[in-house]
């Protein structure tokens, strides 16, 4: 967090943004439930994102479900490709890109928007079944 604090200094020095680690499910309700909250951006699952618009509306009564909705914004994870353009690569290259595909599914448990969920290939690629055949040995 302290790279992210370094960037964020402006914004965090003006009371714009305050970061927070999660602690546990207590702390986060706590920090939820604040009535100076007034906009909450995760990353996680559709359970999370359910736990936290459900805390901030128990929080706030007199709000409206539209306005609780307003109130927060979710990655909740997405479809990325990976486009493997037809060329003439060297088995180093291929062995390269098999890595960094391998490596975006597992950062964070593949719970990110960089997490590769489809992987493109040309049928006319002649390297097509090399690469496939570097990608399963690796997995």
């Amino acid at each position: 967090m302290e790279l992210y604090s370094m960037i964020f200094e402006p914004l965090i020095r003006r009371g714009y943004l305050r970061q927070i680690l999660d602690e546990n499910i207590q702390k986060t309700t706590e920090i939820l439930s604040n009535l100076n909250v007034g906009h909450v951006h995760m990353t996680g699952s559709l359970v999370t994102d359910k736990a936290v618009r459900e805390t901030l509306s128990k929080s706030r009564p007199l709000m409206s479900e539209a306005k609780i909705a307003d109130m927060v914004t979710s990655e909740l994870g997405c479809v990325t490709p990976v486009i493997m353009m037809p060329a003439k690569y060297t088995e180093k290259e291929l062995r390269h890109a098999v890595a960094t595909i391998l490596e975006m599914k597992m950062v964070n448990g593949g719970c990110n928007c960089l997490s590769a969920n489809a992987l493109v290939l040309s049928k006319q690629w002649e390297q097509k079944e090399e690469f496939r055949r570097l990608l399963i040995h690796e997995i």
